[in-house]
């Protein structure tokens, strides 16, 4: 099967398409523009959200983990409102990545 998949359609999609795959998914690399076809149906998940400006750190970063799957790692530069991962329901999570151990 060949799809076209507009790059927008597969944030966050990456663990699903391997699992549904059994790994032996393939991604392609860019095939070129195509016009707007309209919205896409979504079965999103929700993001995780850095709450202040600073480095991310390991503590900060591990209780984020119990919360759902992180994209950076200690010692990322975040800015306020940046997206660090995803939570597995529908919802925004704002989160201290950069919080030290007090």
């Amino acid at each position: 099967m060949e799809y076209h998949i507009p790059t927008r359609g597969l944030i966050g999609f990456r663990s699903a398409f391997l699992t549904a795959t059994r790994v032996k998914g393939h991604e392609y690399p860019f095939p070129g523009y195509e016009p707007w076809y309209g919205d896409i149906s979504s079965t999103r998940t929700g993001v995780l959200v850095a709450a202040k400006d600073g480095m991310a750190v390991a503590y900060g970063l591990n209780n984020t983990q119990k919360r759902g799957q992180t994209f950076i790692e200690p010692g990322t530069t975040v800015y306020e409102g940046m997206i660090v991962g995803l939570y597995p329901k529908v919802r925004t999570w704002t989160l201290m990545s950069a919080r030290k151990r007090n």
